[in-house]
């Protein structure tokens, strides 16, 4: 899916597949970040049903004489939500179940569905948009029927700061969502080069000469990633007219075996020795 010019939810496997027509397969990696680092959506999504088990109490105490009013958002709202956990399981799975490493070939790119995250933000979209409108329609009906105009104008206040919340709580998954599925790295015998997705309007990318390159470091920087066996890539080159020297990426299962592939790859057409560590 295309949004923007700088919006495309399948740059990766397109670079990939122009990089493997260039270069043939097994001379390039695509190397993508391992699902756990979706750790922090769930985390937000935990605030979110917070924030819904409150607007539930709110519901409750608005129609407390009307109960056929409560019930009826209830079902409403319980459907919002429901539906907003199923798919961001069905994303996480389907995420663990193709992930690898480090993607060489054709073949390994065939098993994942990529057309599935511009589903994802699609439906994302347009389960917002479901939940504001039923919000909008609670709040009408609380406005007009309430005998008390000023305590429904409250109650309608209280629900509309909760939507507010929710889409900032919302704006954050997909913010992480668009990190983990559009960053990547595309490593061939003659360059290095890292995308990094910054929102809507900006991509950032930086590339590296592999003749530069100088040391590839491996780092666990905490209990939760090295239990695991998660870590972050450093790569740093020689220094060039665009201070382009550096790139960092975390959350890459099994790094031993990414760093394999790539001093493989590298040596192949870099004959200098490069600095392995960890």
């Amino acid at each position: 899916m295309k949004i923007l010019s700088n919006f495309d939810t399948r740059l990766d496997w397109k670079t990939f597949l122009k990089k493997v027509e260039q270069y043939w397969n097994h001379n390039v990696l695509l190397i993508k970040r391992h699902p756990l680092f979706l750790y922090k959506a769930f985390i937000n999504l935990l605030v979110g049903l917070w924030l819904f088990s409150g607007l539930l109490y709110l519901l409750y105490i608005q129609y407390s004489e009307n109960i056929i009013y409560f019930y009826v958002f209830l079902i409403l709202h319980l459907l919002w939500i429901g539906l907003w956990i199923i798919i961001l399981l069905k994303k996480i799975i389907s995420n663990l179940w193709t992930y690898k490493e480090f993607i060489t070939c054709r073949e390994d790119l065939a098993k994942i569905d990529m057309s599935q995250f511009g589903s994802f933000l699609k439906y994302s979209m347009i389960i917002f948009l479901y939940q504001f409108f039923i919000s909008v329609i609670n709040m009408i009906i609380l406005f007009t029927a309430g005998e008390d105009k000023m305590i429904s104008f409250g109650w309608s206040i209280w629900i509309f700061i909760i939507n507010i919340l929710f889409l900032i709580i919302t704006i954050k998954i997909l913010k992480r969502f668009i990190d983990f599925e559009m960053d990547f790295i595309i490593v061939t015998r003659d360059e290095i080069e890292s995308f990094v997705q910054e929102w809507l309007f900006k991509r950032k990318v930086v590339s590296l000469d592999i003749k530069k390159i100088r040391s590839i470091t491996t780092e666990k920087d905490w209990f939760f990633k090295s239990l695991f066996n998660i870590g972050s890539l450093k790569i740093l080159s020689e220094w060039d007219n665009e201070w382009k020297w550096e790139i960092r990426f975390n959350y890459i299962h099994r790094l031993w075996k990414l760093k394999i592939a790539l001093s493989t790859l590298i040596h192949q057409n870099n004959k200098k020795d490069i600095n392995l560590s960890e």
